[in-house]
């Protein structure tokens, strides 16, 4: 079995071998790249800690479990919750393996006990219904893991993009699209820039999104006061 190490800060975990996983992992979306995490944790994940659950074969990442602790108050009691990091803007969310190995989703998950059985509790959602990490869970509180909420969602079909330009050019003919690129250029001019890089190109994309995201909500509590008001 693998050792399981608690990581605080995403920047312990090496990119390489972040990358490597994934590649080798095949319920892994972009959902699960250092890329996409980083960029979500530096727009959304201020006050909040890291909890990251990595499983390591000697040197290398095998697995990994990428949470973190959001404290929550019910009833006048406090206590931690573990997330996913990217929850709320990420499709897909799951804990890589790999090559899908069984095993080190069952470490990661005796982890994540340990972690509830110590007072904390856990709210995974939008985890893939086909994915190991979901059927794993499941046979979990099948046999009685309390504390612990996962929620599946039924993936969505995958685009392919290269070699695909007929495909490409339907989706992007799409009216939702063309609401969403013309609500986006009232906040600015926009720029389509092709970045070959994945990490700059996946950082600028959320980065504008949180900035949208943003704008929308204040525009939300500016209503909301207005029509108390009224």
């Amino acid at each position: 079995m693998p050792t399981i190490k608690i990581i605080r800060d995403l920047r312990e975990i090496d990119r390489m071998q972040w990358r490597t996983l994934l590649a080798r992992c095949p319920d892994s979306t972009v959902f699960q790249s250092i890329e996409w995490l980083d960029a979500w944790w530096r727009n959304l994940g201020g006050g909040f800690e890291p909890c990251v659950l990595a499983a390591y074969q000697g040197p290398h990442l095998v697995g990994l479990a990428p949470l973190y602790r959001r404290p929550r108050t019910v009833l006048g009691v406090t206590r931690d919750e573990l997330h996913f990091i990217g929850a709320g803007q990420s499709d897909y969310n799951l804990f890589s393996s790999m090559d899908g190995s069984e095993d080190v989703v069952t470490a990661l998950l005796d982890e994540l006990a340990r972690q509830i059985a110590s007072g904390a509790s856990a709210q995974l959602a939008e985890i893939p219904q086909n994915s190991v990490t979901f059927a794993m869970l499941n046979q979990r509180t099948a046999s009685g893991l309390t504390g612990l909420q996962p929620a599946g969602t039924t993936p969505c079909p995958r685009l392919q993009i290269a070699g695909n330009n007929d495909g490409v050019a339907a989706v992007l003919r799409k009216d939702s699209l063309k609401r969403h690129f013309k609500a986006l250029g009232k906040l600015g001019t926009i720029r389509v820039v092709r970045h070959l890089d994945t990490e700059v190109a996946i950082g600028c994309g959320f980065d504008a999104a949180a900035q949208f995201s943003r704008h929308r909500c204040r525009r939300r509590d500016q209503h909301r006061a207005h029509d108390r008001k009224s």
